[in-house]
């Protein structure tokens, strides 16, 4: 499970890294720390945290940990703790408004970061439960054209097959990266299952190792043992796949 640190202060950062360490050594990685809000977006995007705490005051910024507390909500619903050195009121009063798990203030007692943290961990722990006992990760197929499912922001999205260049394994997630770019559409299942069910009857997607499928007909070229679906898009071709893929693509290795 990850937890994503954002603290500008060297030292708290360094405390709390011990300290989380010390409580979960191996049930928490930590993410981080980052000290500004733009950076803190980045790892979200980039990390996919389970949970986070986060200063309210960033550097010159005041409420850059509510603006992030916002993004979290918008971009990845995760629980989090505020923790904060302001004594000010109207603080508190707009940063509640993003339903914090816990609010600290700033020297911590180990003992309050240390029960915070159980709570947030609980709420991560129902809140799997919930998504996978009310909503499948993939909901129906829709006919060849594509298949509904849950993303990761608990929304139903029509994921068109047609339109899926790869998939790529992300912790307990797929990440469907789409012929329109953008942000790829995650959602939570198996790979396997996911390919057995929805795309092995297709003959245009091919299962290349236990991380990644591939759509054969945005493959561009073989080189150097890897398979490109675009300059930036490659991958490497395990050994006892490589014959395969060749005859699903119809050429002969040299």
């Amino acid at each position: 499970m990850k937890l994503l640190l954002v603290e500008d202060d060297p030292m708290i950062a360094d405390q709390i890294y011990e300290d989380v360490t010390s409580f979960y050594p191996e049930r928490l990685t930590i993410i981080g720390p980052y000290n500004n809000f733009d950076s803190a977006v980045a790892g979200l995007v980039k990390e996919k945290p389970s949970l986070a705490v986060l200063d309210i005051h960033l550097k010159r910024e005041r409420e850059a940990g509510i603006r992030l507390a916002e993004a979290i909500n918008q971009v990845l619903p995760i629980p989090f703790i505020f923790l904060t050195g302001l004594p000010d009121r109207k603080g508190f009063e707009k940063a509640k408004h993003t339903l914090p798990v816990a609010f600290l203030k700033k020297p911590y007692e180990k003992d309050g970061l240390k029960r915070a943290l159980d709570l947030t961990m609980m709420h991560v722990e129902r809140n799997k439960v919930a998504t996978q006992q009310t909503i499948p990760a993939v909901i129906k197929p829709l006919g060849e054209d594509g298949v509904w499912v849950t993303t990761s922001r608990n929304e139903q999205e029509l994921l068109k097959l047609n339109e899926i260049i790869f998939l790529k394994v992300d912790d307990h997630y797929i990440d469907a990266h789409k012929v329109q770019g953008g942000t790829p559409t995650m959602f939570k299942s198996s790979l396997r299952d996911f390919y057995e069910d929805y795309l092995s009857a297709f003959s245009n997607f091919f299962h290349l190792d236990r991380s990644h499928v591939i759509n054969l007909k945005y493959v561009t070229r073989i080189k150097d043992n890897h398979v490109y679906l675009s300059e930036e898009d490659k991958f490497s071709i395990p050994k006892n796949r490589r014959i395969d893929l060749y005859k699903r693509l119809g050429v002969y290795p040299t």
